[in-house]
Order: C-alpha cells, then structure tokens, then sequence
C-alpha cells in the first residue's frame, strides 16, 4: 500500500473541498471515494504500478486506495503489473488500445473500458449497497483462471453498460446479490459463480455453453430485447424469467444447434420468442414450463419430457411455429395445469401429444393447427380437447404401434388432413365438424383411419381418401362428395343386408386412381364417376349392393368386382368402361332407372333392365322388364353370353350394311323374350332398298323361342321384324324411291340475246323442230364444241349417253345382289 505525503495530503484536501463544493450543486451519481485520479505514464524504467515514475497526477508518488488508475493515450510503455495487491481503488479507466495489465488481481470500486483491453489477471469490483454502473465500450477480455469477480454487500446491484457491441469475455464471480447487464453489447461467460441474480436488459446478449454457463445460482431474467443464447451442450441450473410484460425482441432464448437442457424453472411473463433446438436436440424444458397469461412463441424444436409441467392461465398460450421458422413441441405427459391455448402453425411444425391430458385437462383452451402444420402422437391416446384444423393441417400418428383417437375436431379455413404415418398404427375420427375439405392418407393396410360407430360427421366439405385404408362404420361417415385416389375403403355395417347412409344418397362418389371401394353393405350415392381410373367397385357378397340414384351423367371406367349388386336409377346416365369378372359369379346388373351403357366385360353379371341399357360390351343374362336396350353409342354391338329374354323395347339404328359398324347387333345364346317393341332409326345418309335384310339379334346356341312376325315403321320406310329360327331379321318391306339424278344443262350462248335462245328458235320459245333429235349437219341450234358441253352435240353421243346409261344400269344390279348376299351370309 502507498504511504501518505505531505504532498499527497494537501492533494487529497484539495480534491476532497472540490468535491464536496460539486456535490452541492449537480445531482447526485455514483459516489467515487476521495482520492487522486493517477495517469500511466511507463516512464519509470520498468512495469510496476509501485513506481512513483511511472504515474502523472499522482502527487509524486504511486497510486494508493481511494485513487483512480488512468491507462490513455501516449505512455511511453503499455505493460503494466499491479503489484499493489491490496489496494482498493475508487475506478479503474482503460481509454487506449494495446495495454497488458497483469500482476496482482486490480480491486476498483468501478470500472470503464473505452480501448480494447486484455486482463491478465483478475477484476474485483467491491461494491456497498445500492446501484454502481460500470461503463464496456470496447472489447474487454480477461485470461483464464481469472475472473470478474463483484464482492457486493447487501443489497447491491452491479450494472454493466455495454455500448457500441462491446464484447465482456470473462469469468463472472460474486455474491448473492444482483448483476444487471444492459446495452447493446455481448458477454461471452468463460465460467460463472456469481450465485445472485442476472438481469438481461435493453439488447444485450449472453452468450455462454457447457460449463461456462456455471453452476446453480439466482434467476436469470430476460427484458426488453435481450438474449440469453447458449453456444454449446449445456445443462443449465438457473431459473428463468422471460419479459415482465408487453412484446420482448426476437429471441429471448435460443438453443440453437445445440443439446440444452433447462434444470430449473422457465417462467414467463410477456410475450416471448425462443428458438429451440437446430441441430437434432431439443431444447428441453426439464425444470417445469409456466407461460401464465404470457406467449411462449417457439421455433426450432423442444420438449417438456416427464415429470416436467406445463402451465398456463386461460388467457396463455404455446404457438408453435412462428414467421422465423417452423416449430416442434413435445409434451410428454399430462398438464393439468396447462389451461391456455396451444397452436401449430407453418407446413413444417409439428405438435407432439404423448398423454390425453397434455394439451390440458377437459374444458381448457382449445388446440389450432393452420398452414399446413401437424398435431400427432407417438403413443395411445385420446383427446377431448377441442381441435380446429385449417389451412391442409395435419392430425397423424407419427410411430408404429400409436393410436389416436380425437373426438371433438372443426376443420376451418379450406379444411384438413388426417394421416397415419407409421405402420402399425391408427387414427378413429369420432367427430368431425366444420367446414372444408378433408383428405386421408393411411400408411397402409395395418395403419387405418377410422370412422367409428357412435360418432358424427357434419363438415360440409369433400372427403378426399388418397392411400391407405379408410374404414367407413357409422352413417354418415362421409358427409358429402367422396373421391377414393388410391385408397382402400370398407363398409363396415352390423345390419349387412339393409340399405345404409354411410355416404349420402346424394354424393358424388368417384375413384380417380387406383384405389378400391369394399362394400360390405347396402349403400346409394348420387352418381359414380372415374374416368380413366385404374380403381373399382368390390360388392363382397350376393348382400352387399351399390345404388346410383342421381341425376348426372358420369363415366366409370374402373373394374367391378364381386356377387353383389349394382343398380342405377334416377334419371342419370352411367357408363361403365371396365370389367366386372373377379369373382363375378352371380353378380346383378339393375338397371331401374336412367341409362346405363355396358362397355367392359360383365359377362359374369344378370342385367335386369327396366330403363336404358346401351353400350357394345358384354352381359351375362339380359331381362327386360318394360325398359330399353339399345346396342352401341351409336353403331354398334352388345354381346349377352347366356340368356336374351323379358318384354320391352329394342332400338336399333341403321347406318351402312356391316353389323357393329353399320348397324346394331345383339349376339347371344339364345333369346326367350316375349312382348318387344321395335325401334328402328335409319340413320342420315343411309338409304337401304326394299328386300335388304339386318340380322339385329343373333343366337348362337340352342333354346330360343319363336318369336312372332312385326311389321316395323321408320319413318318412310317399312320393315318386317322376323325370326327365321336363328336370328331376328329386319326386312326392308318399304322403302322412298330414291330421286332422279340430275341432267346437266346446256349453256346459253353468249350471242343470243334476251329471249333469244339459238338461231332456229324463236323469242316465244317455240321449237322449230331442227332440234327434234336430228341432225343435218347444219349448225342450226347446235351449240359450238367448247361452250359449256361436255361433248359435241353429235349424233354420237347421243347413242353413246343410251350405252352408259345401259352399264350403270346393269351395274346397279350386280351391287345389289351382292348386298342381298352380304345380308344372308351375315
């Protein structure tokens, strides 16, 4: 320690007078003790703070306890080692760059760094109660082992104000007060014992990982737009608290690319951004979660594992996923503390529920997802938590062997998913209401998604099944317009052999891929639909049936399979492109209503008709019962493997000579039918000739019946329907003659002049006979080679027209008897 001059006492009392005369008349700052402010000169020969030489304004000698130490500008050496070990100054001042302090650890009341500076020993900061501001405007760094260490009494708060992003790299020691760091800087911890509490204000950040993070110690709070961010895999041991209030900076919080673990208490009370785990750890909220009335905003990815709770007033809230980025949350067990609300948002967030009650007890706030994000579970459980999901959000299972089941979800905004993502596993939708879209997608066949019996579903929006396996159990499971992609959807009914809702009667049902529609009951649909689709139709059973009872006009061109029953009434039309043989055996073709046309194979299938059969593909069994068959779309062919028979119409249509392509044809084995109309359409630019005859049903086999003689009107033309005992004949009887084919006229000569037609006839035109089919040779009415005939009026084209007209006639014949030779082989 320095001893007191002469000259350092009558410098003491004169800075002692001015002080107090300063302190009467501006308002009161930190105190600094009375004592000499000493400037570093390194004028002395060597580095030791002991040397009076090496000191300016220091009254002659070294600095001793109340004095302040000056490092500026302009010393002649920059190394300087405290060797006053003991001395306690009032402020330590580093206002030039290039400094190497060492030596003894330097005890100042206060500290201020302006230069970049490096410590190569220690920093201790006695302070008495109340507040003392320590000023950081350029980097400051202090080498390990040592450390900046506040000895506070009770009551004291130490403020470090950083500025211009000043950093503070050291080890942090003290007692169990308070230390506040505020500004715009960083504090890089290289260690912690300070045991009291740590406020984080204005924009400053601390940064710390591992164990330089520290032990246990008071709470950490986070205000304003500060930040607490962790550099490394850390397991923190201090409770902390984000925000008093309002809306706090970006992050206050952040993980980052690191395995952080918080040990004590996380509470808040603003609303808050933290940003979880990046790089495969979850930040884990080990020490228990209280939100309160705050916002936990959260991206990045973090869990509240077991026996860590989550907590929240009716007014908190969890949002996961945030315009920084995409979210996940898992919470592990149940909350029945967590009374707030919890949102997903963003396409890539993702909710983890690992416990009925982690969403929180039965009338808590509700659970959203929108834009796309993801509620699922890992294990087996039920939610009764209200759920709204919008925006092609996502409710899924997310492991093999999970099961969730949801018994109270709204769908909004466009509507939603349901997904099974793993295999085993299953989702039962048991309620789902709102309004929008609703797609399935199953990870398979062990993985359905189910309707269960006893729930509802009153969304008013088009169910989409893309994959998987969709169970249908209870009416109106489907509540609207149903399309199967690829998809394997079931019926599942007690009462198998009744009529059934669970589509209603006035869907759309259509399979767009190559998904397949099982039903094991009875259910009707308004029409059926899946142009170019790869998909079909399984009627299990001679039990189960499909009714089309609407009024559209659609086209399946999917398989039908199975002994059930496929009925069309309404007043719509259906086509049928594809086949119907996979286990086919006494399957039913009813067509009660509307129109169908047949053009797969469904040669294993009875028709029944009693509105309009149509279509050039093949039948097993056709029975009209009052309705219609037509063959073809318009030419065309329908093939029925075993038995023709019943009352009713048949419609052909006449259109060339070649059965299928001219005209219509039903082929089949052998026909018993009773009382039939006949409707004959000859088409435009068809003229068939009396005696031409059109084989319209064709047997091939034994067991037909005689069926009598009609005569068939078609507008100008009159047919016999006969049966010559093979085939069913339509004979023309009657036909229009055919008009007379036109001369060619002659020109008129271009000298004749009005009313004047040739030089031997007159303008009242009368003829005088030089033109009565003679010729003298003279010219007189003839017309000049050239002008408008196509050959010389001569005696010899007059016997040359008579010759071709001879040929075309005989011609005529000949192609007619071939035609009549055509028609009795056909």
């Amino acid at each position: 320690m320095t001893s007191t001059t002469p000259a350092r006492f009558r410098a003491t009392a004169t800075c002692a007078v001015a002080t107090v005369l300063v302190a009467l008349t501006l308002p009161a700052t930190p105190a600094q003790a009375l004592g000499l402010t000493c400037r570093w000169t390194g004028a002395g020969g060597d580095a030791n703070w002991s040397t009076a030489q090496n000191w300016a304004d220091c009254a002659g000698g070294a600095p001793g306890d109340a004095d302040g130490v000056v490092f500026g500008p302009g010393a002649a050496g920059q190394e300087a080692v405290n060797d006053l070990g003991g001395t306690t100054f009032s402020v330590l001042r580093v206002e030039a760059p290039g400094y190497e302090l060492s030596g003894d650890d330097i005890e100042a009341h206060f500290f201020t760094v302006s230069a970049p500076t490096t410590l190569a020993t220690g920093l201790e900061i006695p302070s008495s109660a109340g507040e003392h501001l320590h000023h950081v405007t350029a980097d400051l760094t202090i080498e390990a082992p040592h450390q900046l260490r506040f000895t506070q009494a009770a009551n004291a708060t130490d403020i470090v104000q950083l500025e211009d992003g000043a950093t503070l790299a050291a080890r942090i020691g003290g007692d169990d007060e308070a230390l506040r760091f505020r500004g715009d800087g960083i504090v890089a911890l290289r260690g912690s014992t300070y045991a009291g509490t740590i406020g984080l204000e204005d924009s400053v950040t601390v940064r710390c990982g591992g164990t330089d993070c520290g032990g246990a110690g008071g709470a950490v709070t986070v205000v304003e737009e500060a930040t607490l961010e962790f550099t490394g895999d850390t397991e923190f041991q201090r409770p902390i608290t984000l925000g008093n209030g309002g809306v706090l900076g970006p992050y206050s919080l952040v993980a980052g690319p690191h395995a952080v673990t918080l040990a004590e208490p996380v509470t808040l009370g603003a609303y808050v951004h933290v940003r979880g785990g990046t790089g495969g750890d979850p930040l884990s909220f080990a020490g228990d979660l209280h939100v309160g009335d705050g916002v936990l905003a959260l991206d990045g990815d973090a869990v509240v594992p077991q026996f860590a709770s989550l907590t929240s007033d009716p007014n908190g809230e969890v949002l996961v996923g945030t315009a920084h980025g995409p979210g996940r949350l898992s919470i592990d067990e149940g909350q029945f503390g967590h009374e707030g609300l919890t949102a997903v948002n963003g396409a890539e967030s993702l909710l983890v529920v690992n416990d009925a009650l982690a969403l929180g007890p039965a009338g808590s706030g509700m659970t959203t997802a929108y834009d796309g994000a993801v509620v699922g579970t890992e294990d087996t459980i039920t939610l009764d938590e209200e759920l709204r999901v919008g925006d092609q959000s996502v409710l899924a299972t997310l492991a093999p062997g999970a099961s969730l089941t949801v018994t109270d979800v709204a769908l909004t905004n466009g509507g939603g998913r349901v997904e099974t993502r793993a295999t085993p596993s299953v989702v039962d939708l048991v309620s789902v209401g709102g309004s929008g879209d609703l797609a399935l997608a199953s990870a398979g066949i062990d993985a359905p998604i189910i309707f269960s019996d006893g729930g509802s579903s009153t969304y008013d929006g088009l169910t989409v099944a893309e994959s998987g396996a969709v169970s249908l159990h209870r009416d109106t499971s489907v509540p609207g317009d149903f399309e199967i992609q690829d998809a394997h959807v079931t019926t599942v009914h007690t009462g198998h052999a009744d009529l059934h809702d669970l589509i209603p009667d006035s869907a759309e049902l259509s399979i767009t891929g190559g998904g397949m529609f099982v039903l094991n009951d009875n259910e009707a649909v308004g029409s059926l639909a899946g142009s170019g689709a790869a998909g079909s139709v399984l009627l299990v059973d001679a039990a189960s049936a499909l009714s089309v009872v609407g009024s559209a006009s659609t086209s399946f061109d999917g398989d039908l399979r199975g002994a059930g029953t496929l009925r069309h009434g309404g007043s719509g039309s259906l086509v049928l492109g594809g086949d119907w043989t996979q286990n086919a055996a006494g399957s039913r073709l009813s067509v009660a209503g509307g129109s169908v046309a047949v053009d797969g194979d469904l040669g294993l299938t009875a028709a029944s008709v009693q509105g309009v059969l149509r279509g050039a593909g093949t039948v097993g069994s056709l029975a009209l019962s009052g309705g219609t068959v037509a063959p073809g779309a318009s030419a065309g062919c329908l093939t029925v493997n075993d038995e023709f028979t019943g009352d009713g119409t048949v419609a052909v249509e006449l259109g060339g000579y070649s059965a299928c392509d001219g005209f219509d044809r039903i082929a089949t084995s052998f026909q018993t039918l009773g009382d039939v109309t006949w409707d004959v359409t000859v088409l435009d630019g068809f003229a068939p000739v009396e005696g031409d005859e059109f084989a319209v049903v064709t047997t091939s086999g034994p067991g037909s019946t005689d069926l009598a003689a009609q005569e068939v009107t078609s507008g100008e033309y009159t047919f016999d329907a006969v049966w010559d005992g093979t085939d069913v004949l339509l004979r023309v009887t009657s036909a229009p003659d055919l008009p007379p084919t036109p001369s060619p006229s002659p020109s008129p000569d271009p000298t004749d002049g009005p009313g004047d037609e040739s030089g031997s006839e007159s303008g009242s035109g009368s003829d005088s006979g030089s033109e009565a089919g003679s010729d003298d040779g003279s010219g007189v009415g003839d017309d000049d080679p050239g002008e408008g005939d196509l050959l010389p009026d001569t005696g010899v084209w007059t016997l040359g027209g008579v010759a071709l007209a001879g040929l075309l006639l005989a011609a005529g014949l000949l192609a007619l008897r071939a035609r009549r030779r055509a028609m009795g082989a056909a």
